[in-house]
C-alpha cells in the first residue's frame, strides 16, 4: 500500500451522533416544571504542544433561573504543526464543574500523538452547553 500523505488532521463536527456527555445539577436549582431549554457552543483551544494530553479550560454563567447543565462534545479539530505522521491515539474528553458565584468552569482534554510522542500538535474542542431552565 503506497500513500503519498498520511493523514495529519481529523475532524468530528456536530452532525456525527456521539455518547460523550457530562452533567451537573445546580445547587441552587428551583424546583417546578422546565420552563425552556437554551444552549450555547464553546470552543476551547488547545496551544502547541509536545506533551501527550494537554488541557483547555474557560469559565462562563449560566443564564438566570438555570437548574442543570449538559455539556456535549459537539466537534473536535486536532493537527500536527507538520507533515507526514502516523497517528498512534487520539482521546478526547470534557467536564464541567460548578465554581459558586453563578459560574461554571467548562474543560477539555486531549491526547494526540505518533509513535514517539515527539512532534508538536495543536487543535480545538467544540461543546455544545445546554442550560435547563426551571
Amino acid at each position: 500500500m503506497n500513500h503519498k500523505k498520511h493523514i495529519t488532521r481529523l475532524s468530528r463536527r456536530a452532525n456525527q451522533p456521539t455518547k460523550l456527555k457530562k452533567a451537573i445539577k445546580l445547587k441552587r436549582a428551583p424546583k417546578g416544571p422546565l420552563i425552556d431549554i437554551t444552549y450555547r457552543y464553546a470552543e476551547l483551544n488547545f496551544p502547541v504542544s509536545t506533551q501527550e494530553t494537554n488541557k483547555a479550560e474557560m469559565i462562563i454563567s449560566p443564564p438566570s433561573g438555570c437548574s442543570d447543565v449538559i455539556v456535549t462534545l459537539a466537534g473536535f479539530d486536532l493537527k500536527y504543526q507538520d507533515d507526514d505522521h502516523h497517528i498512534a491515539r487520539i482521546h478526547v474528553d470534557t467536564g464541567v464543574a460548578e465554581l459558586g458565584g453563578g459560574q461554571i468552569k467548562l474543560t477539555a482534554w486531549a491526547s494526540f500523538h505518533d509513535q514517539n510522542y515527539d512532534d508538536p500538535w495543536l487543535g480545538s474542542v467544540d461543546l455544545m452547553v445546554q442550560f435547563l431552565i426551571r
